[in-house]
């Protein structure tokens, strides 16, 4: 069973992938597409699935963080699990 705080992260990125991103991708706003594949949400739950906790937390941040105006995009998959 997973922990509570996973089933958080878990809703909490599902939440975004249900109502916020939709919002941003249909208005058009800048930079509103995911450079990266997977997109960060996708990747964020991969993680949440296979780490720990505080691990997939430090990740899925680690991550949203590398998307910015200048960087280049391109594969990034999770790590495999420990």
């Amino acid at each position: 069973m997973r922990s509570w705080f996973s089933r958080v992260l878990h809703w909490t990125v599902m939440a975004y992938k249900a109502g916020i991103r939709p919002l941003i991708e249909t208005h058009g706003l800048p930079f509103s597409r995911c450079k990266h594949i997977p997109s960060c949400s996708d990747y964020a739950i991969e993680v949440i699935k296979n780490e720990p906790p505080a691990r997939a937390f430090w990740l899925a941040t680690k991550r949203i963080c590398k998307c910015t105006p200048w960087s280049v995009g391109g594969v990034d998959l999770p790590p495999e699990a420990k």
